[in-house]
């Protein structure tokens, strides 16, 4: 593969980063620490989406984002996929139970949970996607490289924690979640259903995140956790979000509902 197919995917997701790290608690100094943690998520998400849209401007990725509603007719596809984010979000009702706050704490935390994962299916799935499909390469091979992509900028994440193994988790969800939002774009032939899912996807960690009721004890982070232990906790991961592994490769397997041709090729054919 050439150098240059790569070039522009690592470089957004790279500015991405970049973007996302960015110390913007200086521009709120003078509001509460909760209301700098919403006001800097919804800044972040903001600055992405505006990043992204001129990437796809400026290289003229519009054709390969998918944005026209020309396939609604065919969404029976994405029920599985569907189904399995709302089981996700059932199983993680206790972020839901346990939250404290207004309604319009609600609505904010929902809108800044809409503003970053269309940032990110923004940067992902139609920059780096709709880039590589263009470039030339089958839909397959493009939502995995982009996958790729997606799942490396969740590295950066251990700067904030310093959790090796929170980190490979999140990895690991992030990629096949990446091949199940991917093959979405491409089945459905809109990107505003990925980020339907990655939204609904979402919510429980943003609820947890901006939940106003005081935070339970922490745990003793001077326990000792071997290698063996942490090892364990990913084989763990990997088998309880099985299902999601299997949905996405059942997903991208799937030849009858994915396109023969990049839109670009099809548009050209």
């Amino acid at each position: 593969m050439k150098i240059k197919i790569w070039l522009l995917p690592f470089l957004t997701a790279i500015l991405a980063i970049v973007i996302l790290k960015l110390p913007y608690e200086r521009l709120f100094t003078s509001y509460t620490a909760y209301q700098q943690d919403r006001l800097v998520s919804a800044t972040k998400g903001i600055l992405v989406i505006l990043f992204a849209l001129l990437i796809l401007w400026r290289f003229q990725l519009w054709r390969n984002a998918c944005f026209p509603l020309n396939r609604v007719k065919k969404l029976i596809p994405i029920f599985p996929a569907l189904f399995l984010v709302l089981l996700f979000v059932v199983l993680s009702r206790k972020s839901f139970m346990e939250f404290q706050g207004g309604i319009s704490i609600i609505m904010a935390i929902i809108g800044i949970t809409i503003l970053r994962t269309s940032a990110e299916e923004l940067i992902c799935r139609g920059v780096m996607q709709s880039w590589f499909m263009g470039q030339g390469k089958s839909p397959k091979r493009s939502i995995l490289l982009s996958s790729l992509i997606f799942a490396f900028m969740h590295v950066s994440n251990i700067l904030v924690h310093g959790d090796w193994v929170s980190v490979i988790n999140q990895v690991i969800f992030a990629f096949f979640m990446g091949v199940l939002f991917g093959s979405v774009v491409l089945m459905t032939g809109n990107i505003l259903f990925s980020c339907l899912l990655h939204t609904i996807t979402n919510l429980p960690a943003a609820f947890k995140k901006f939940n106003t009721r005081p935070d339970l004890p922490e745990l003793d982070e001077t326990a000792v956790v071997s290698f063996g232990d942490s090892v364990l906790q990913v084989v763990v991961f990997v088998i309880i979000f099985s299902p999601l592994i299997v949905v996405a490769f059942y997903y991208i397997n799937h030849r009858r509902w994915m396109p023969e041709l990049p839109p670009a090729a099809q548009n050209q054919a």
